[in-house]
């Protein structure tokens, strides 16, 4: 009897998934839980299971561990960006950075930035200068006894000490860019108030000057001999002056009489008491009065009749004549 078919031992059922190999499988540890750890076993501190992971370390979890992860490789700190390191002393860094917000006193955003970044690189250019003074004074004094580990440690601090300086001087030139410009701008603007003040006094000048003109009164009295006879002109006369006054709308306050003597002084006007070598050339005398005042001396002079000009004070009232001014 000859069998061409077997039966089949094993029922049709769905598809397994591929086996793990001993590699890929969990440690049993990660399946222990409180109930069941062995007593006589310390249980991981927080730390130890911050690396513990089914596929290898994962490094560290909280800040402190990664603040302290990250300085694992930190050997002199010449090209670290952090801000203080071990053994450097944070009050020195406060003292820096305060100095120079003290000495540009930022008042806008940019500036803020500037002045940090300046104090900042300033900041980290002291910690190359004292890391390669330091490692000069480690040195032996001769260079010339000099081991190529000794060169190679040297020209490598030098290095990152001029790359500070660089970027310290770059940061310095940016910040006092910014604060030139800044001055430029107050300047213009201070020239420009000062323009404007300037312009505004001129004006208030102006103005006054105007308001006095139109508070003024001004006449030309020209006295010629003609003839043989003292004769004297009023330009304007009295009578226009008076009805000038009576134009304007306030009355004026003062008044002034320009007293021109082209032939010399005549002796009807001895009464400016000039010595005689004066009273021989052409000469012009000024007369600055009130209004009021010159009200009373035309009325004064058209008393006398004469036809002249007369002092301001009446010769009768005046003081003796080695104490009085000339009129």
């Amino acid at each position: 009897l000859k069998i061409n078919n077997f039966p089949s031992f094993h029922s049709p059922t769905a598809s397994q998934p591929p086996r793990q190999s001993c590699a890929e499988r969990p440690s049993m540890q990660y399946f222990l839980t409180e109930e069941n750890l062995p007593l006589d076993e310390e249980q991981p501190s927080d730390a130890d299971s911050a690396f513990l992971s089914p596929f290898g370390p994962s490094g560290p979890r909280t800040p402190r561990g990664k603040a302290t992860s990250s300085m694992n490789g930190l050997k002199h700190g010449c090209r670290s960006e952090k801000t203080i390191l071990p053994g450097e002393d944070p009050a020195e860094f406060e003292f820096t950075i305060k100095g120079w917000f003290t000495h540009y006193d930022p008042q806008d955003g940019v500036a803020y930035t500037l002045v940090e970044e300046t104090a900042r690189a300033h900041w980290f250019l002291k910690r190359n200068e004292k890391w390669l003074e330091k490692v000069q004074w480690d040195l032996p004094s001769e260079p010339s006894s000099w081991t190529d580990s000794d060169h190679k440690r040297f020209t490598n601090f030098s290095r990152y000490k001029t790359t500070a300086e660089r970027a310290f001087f770059r940061h310095y030139k940016e910040l006092e860019a910014y604060y030139g410009r800044l001055d430029r701008a107050e300047q213009l603007r201070s020239r420009a108030r000062d323009r404007l003040i300037r312009l505004q006094i001129q004006w208030c000048n102006e103005k006054q000057k105007t308001m006095a003109e139109e508070l003024k009164l001004q006449q030309v009295i020209e006295v010629e001999v003609v003839n043989g006879q003292t004769r004297t002109f009023f330009f304007p006369s009295n009578q226009q002056m008076m009805k000038e006054a009576a134009k304007r709308p306030q009355v004026p306050l003062l008044f002034e009489r320009y007293i021109s003597f082209p032939q010399g002084v005549p002796p009807e006007y001895d009464w400016t008491r000039l010595d005689e070598f004066r009273k021989r050339t052409d000469m012009i005398g000024v007369q600055k009065m009130s209004y009021d005042t010159w009200l009373e001396v035309i009325q004064r002079e058209a008393a006398s009749g004469s036809g002249h000009v007369g002092p301001v004070v009446p010769i009768d009232s005046d003081p003796e004549p080695e104490s009085r001014p000339p009129a």
